[in-house]
């Protein structure tokens, strides 16, 4: 694999974050590169976050709903990561936990969206 010229890691979170990377990234058949995600703490100590992430999909529908550049800008993003192979759609009955935050701006040319 190649290297990356980077910055020196300062903070102890970096180093770890970095020894989680180095540990736990593969590349499958496809080529794709998968990592663990650098939880800061014991993960189950989130506890069940189903409910919060129902709630703020619903607060994203409603603000969806009353800008429809937003929606447009939502639509365009998601439909690219789609079309590239980033994401791909799940059959509802094995989706056990969803949460979405949007960022960005409708005043900039991109619009950023994380999938938590």
């Amino acid at each position: 694999m190649g290297e990356v010229n980077a910055p020196p890691i300062v903070s102890p979170d970096d180093r770890v974050c970095e020894e989680i990377y180095v540990r736990t990234i593969v590349r499958d058949r496809d080529g794709r590169y998968s990592v663990a995600l650098p939880f800061k703490g014991d993960v189950l100590s989130l506890g069940d976050s189903r409910q919060m992430a129902e709630k703020r999909f619903y607060s994203l529908e409603r603000r969806m709903l009353a800008s429809p550049q937003l929606k447009e800008a939502y639509d365009f993003v998601i439909n690219e990561y789609i079309r590239e192979g980033y994401i791909s759609l799940v059959a509802s009955k094995l989706v056990r936990r969803i949460s979405y935050h949007i960022t960005g701006s409708l005043g900039r040319t991109n619009l950023h969206v994380s999938y938590v």
